[in-house]
């Protein structure tokens, strides 16, 4: 198991956005995973339920197929910086589903939310403050 300055360390090289009270409180749910061991309990699964492979398969087999049925609108908000999910995936994600509203971020990690917090913000409150029966939709600019 890394050390929790390891663990903090890797956390500030994949995040753009920093400040005292996050790392706080990456310190303290590295302290609670490792008093209940899910460090080891995660390098102890079977390779089936660890299997990125099979987690992507899984994702084309059981979930894609079916996104195009949603008839909720949904927004979606992607980071172009994301190393852990590359854009391309929300792209394809915004097209399998008919009523997205898909955003693409700069500046921002997988923590999209957290790196460019504000403009996430500045997102939902636009997104959630549209009438759906108004049929006034005004394309968000930042």
């Amino acid at each position: 198991m890394p050390s929790e300055e390891e663990y903090v360390a890797a956390w500030r090289k994949s995040t753009r956005a920093y400040g005292q009270d996050v790392e706080e409180a990456k310190r303290e749910a590295y302290r609670r995973a490792a008093a209940r061991g899910q460090y080891e309990i995660l390098q102890n699964l079977p390779e089936e339920e660890n299997n990125l492979r099979l987690y992507v398969v899984l994702q084309q087999t059981y979930v894609f197929p079916y996104l195009d049925r949603l008839r909720a609108e949904t927004l979606i908000i992607w980071s172009r910086n994301d190393s852990t999910v590359p854009p391309d995936r929300g792209v394809k994600l915004a097209k399998l589903m008919k009523n997205s509203d898909f955003h693409l971020l700069n500046n921002a990690g997988h923590d999209v939310q957290v790196d460019q917090s504000e403009a996430v913000n500045s997102l939902i409150r636009h997104w959630t403050a549209r009438s759906p029966t108004s049929g006034k939709y005004q394309p968000f600019e930042p």
